[in-house]
């Protein structure tokens, strides 16, 4: 085990939410210009939805459609490293579930059933797709991934693009089309002072932050084998947590999927709240005390970028807690907590257990 001298930060390894940030920004200033499209059909498209995790139109007869589209990041890496050192094919089926993970978890916010996913596999040299037992653990995770979820694969589109995709790895991705009957609403945004936050325990990293992680596993001795399995773990699906949740009538304020920025990412919501932590309930898994130490890494890096054992935020009415725990689970078998509230005051996450703030000024994605 190799410790680095000097700390380690996400940034460092090549990815700076500052700089990617603003170009998603500017894309939601040009979208906005196309919305009139779809109104001769009488499809109504929600701005309200712009920027969040999925965007939702309105149909016709009142009903709602939701789109959205992600990728995974350079976890399909590790997967690759595993696979040419040890034959182990097993890190494939991982990021096959953690790329349907990413995509309908994001749907998920917004409380609409994820019903049509496809697949977007872009290799740089058709050679990664002959090997049959690398492809066929892919295909296994993304399977198992769109079962947990209840959504039907319907297709995709596997380009080669030699000379954009490096030709030993490939781009992973894929998007989904959400449906919700009327009279049924999606999830708006009606947080309040007094609003209680529940949080719902991930799997292991899942798949943000992994760049950095890559980083500190090269300067490993056994090469970052042991490092790469314990990341190489799927991502948890939420998306049976929310249709319990809609099934017993709880209609959250909000919710939060919590992936890049971390747990930044609990001030997503419009509004200038303060969203205050006040207990982190579960033991901290293994996966991020292994990866602070290697990497030398400063709490506030580590709670600002990866999920901490936490993959999804729920804020809810204080009449409604007892009711949405006992659904989660008894009914949806989740492990989820209280953890804290919500105040009137300037937007930022205060994170009392260790200590730490974050303010407005360090996420905007809108």
């Amino acid at each position: 085990m190799k410790l680095m001298s000097k700390p380690m930060t996400y940034a460092g390894s090549g990815v700076n939410y500052g700089d990617i940030d603003p170009a998603k920004v500017l894309a939601q200033s040009f979208a906005p210009k196309t919305i009139t499209g779809p109104e001769w059909l009488g499809v109504t498209p929600l701005e309200e939805f712009r920027g969040e995790s999925a965007y939702v139109l309105k149909l016709p007869d009142g009903s709602h459609i939701a789109h959205v589209e992600e990728g995974l990041g350079t976890k399909v890496l590790m997967a690759d490293y595993l696979y040419k050192q040890t034959g182990e094919s097993n890190g494939y089926n991982a990021v096959g579930q953690d790329t349907v993970a990413m995509i309908v978890n994001d749907m998920a916010t917004l409380g609409v059933p994820p019903v049509s996913l496809q697949m977007h596999l872009a290799v740089g040299d058709g050679d990664w797709l002959k090997d049959r037992i690398r492809v066929q653990a892919l295909y296994e995770g993304w399977l198992n991934g769109a079962s947990e979820a209840g959504v039907a694969w319907t297709g995709g589109e596997t380009p080669v693009l030699k000379d954009i995709v490096a030709p030993n790895t490939a781009v992973i991705a894929g998007s989904v089309v959400g449906y919700l009957p009327r009279p049924h609403s999606p999830i708006r945004e009606k947080i309040t002072a007094g609003d209680a936050i529940i949080m719902i325990t991930a799997s292991g990293v899942h798949a943000n932050g992994i760049t950095l992680i890559r980083k500190i596993a090269e300067q490993q001795p056994d090469g970052g084998l042991d490092l790469c399995r314990k990341t190489l773990v799927p991502t948890r699906v939420y998306v049976k947590a929310m249709n319990a949740l809609h099934i017993a009538g709880i209609i959250p304020h909000y919710a939060i999927h919590i992936t890049g920025h971390g747990w930044r990412k609990i001030m997503r919501a419009r509004s200038p709240f303060t969203y205050v932590i006040e207990s982190i309930p579960w033991p901290m898994p293994d996966i991020f005390t292994t990866i602070q130490k290697l990497g030398n890494i400063e709490p506030k890096e580590m709670w600002g970028n990866y999920n901490m054992g936490a993959g999804w935020a729920l804020i809810v009415a204080r009449k409604d807690v007892d009711v949405a725990l006992s659904v989660l689970t008894c009914h949806a078998s989740y492990t989820a907590f209280v953890v804290g509230h919500v105040e009137d005051g300037p937007r930022s996450v205060e994170i009392k257990p260790v200590d730490l703030t974050f303010y407005d000024e360090s996420m905007k994605l809108r």
